[in-house]
């Protein structure tokens, strides 16, 4: 009986020192386990290919300087030793990289992204550029910095094309200091001007076609993209059926869209109210015109972002008796988020 209860004695001790020194351990931790080597790479990265990580960043189409934060270049360090030392980082303006991404956009259909001009922003003047396009920025992590961010600013985005998306593709080349480039290493900013109104809607609502009442609404709902072309006008997307600037449609039952018409509108940032809205198509061939219901105000809501719109699609060809309205639109579009 002796001898057990010694045993259990000695069990116990042992259960409490290796307690104190677990306590001990997570007061005081060693980064990446207190050996190796310090790598580097960039936050949200990844391998370079036809398939890189993609960061977006979406600024106000407004002519007043914009500077945000694009790339963390960060080093994971096995030591508190190795954070104490400077280290400079290349990172590679990756033209290259970005032709790649483009043609791998184009070989799936999609538009490929447009090589952000250098004359259209600036970069933080402590990570200086070298070679102009396609040439290397230098990023110094100084000691006990175990990260830095890269900063980008815009002095004037309605400059920049509303209705495209920009790139740069960014690649870690080296480190000093002992440093390992990590896999992760690779990333591709995009880049899109965007007004208040820009955003991705849930439309619902009645469609009433005086001519064929066989054609509705594309029911129970449709998503529309107002995509920017300037501070405060939107082309309308259909991302239902079409893909592009039309209005999807059920005719007999099947789904269509109504063809050279479609939507583009204009805000009055004062009011809040739709002040104009065109098809794109105009003049169209078959006389196909977009305008609002003068007898409704059309606003925009801004703290739901929601928007209550009543128009019509004039067509003369097909009627001919003035104000040659063939379909009437009482919509809802509901704010779903960015796009």
């Amino acid at each position: 009986m002796k001898y057990l209860k010694f045993i259990k004695q000695f069990a116990a001790l042992i259960i409490a020192i290796s307690l104190l020194n677990a306590c001990d351990k997570i007061d005081t931790p060693e980064p990446l386990g207190g050996s190796g080597q310090t790598t580097v790479k960039i936050l949200d990265g990844g391998p370079s290919g036809d398939a890189p990580q993609i960061k977006s960043i979406a600024i106000d189409f407004v002519s007043s300087p914009q500077t945000l934060g694009f790339i963390d270049v960060r080093r994971d360090v096995p030591n508190g030793s190795e954070l104490s030392k400077t280290m400079t980082v290349t990172l590679k303006d990756d033209t290259t990289q970005l032709r790649v991404y483009n043609d791998t956009l184009i070989a799936h259909g999609e538009n490929p992204l447009v090589y952000l001009p250098s004359n259209l922003y600036t970069v933080s003047a402590n990570n200086p550029k070298v070679g102009g396009d396609g040439g290397n920025y230098t990023v110094t992590l100084k000691p006990g910095e175990s990260a830095k961010e890269l900063v980008l600013t815009v002095p004037n985005s309605t400059l920049l094309d509303p209705s495209s998306q920009y790139g740069l593709a960014f690649t870690i080349t080296s480190a000093d200091a002992n440093g390992k480039v990590s896999a992760n290493s690779t990333v591709i900013v995009q880049l899109g001007a965007k007004n208040t109104y820009d955003g991705k809607y849930e439309v619902t609502g009645s469609l009433v076609d005086i001519v064929v009442p066989t054609i509705t609404q594309y029911m129970p709902k449709w998503e529309a993209h107002l995509v920017t072309t300037g501070a405060n006008t939107n082309d309308v997307y259909d991302m239902t059926y079409t893909g592009d600037v039309f209005h999807p449609i059920f005719s007999n039952g099947a789904p269509s869209y109504y063809g050279a018409f479609g939507m583009s509108v204009t805000f009055n940032p004062n009011t809040n109210v739709v002040s104009n809205m065109v098809s794109p198509y105009e003049p169209a061939a078959n006389t196909r015109s977009a305008v609002l219901d003068g007898d409704f105000v059309s606003t925009f809501d801004p703290v739901t972002h929601n928007i209550r719109i009543k128009y019509f699609m004039k067509q003369p060809s097909v009627v001919p008796a003035p104000p040659n309205i063939r379909v009437i639109f009482d919509e809802t579009w509901t704010y779903i988020g960015p796009r």
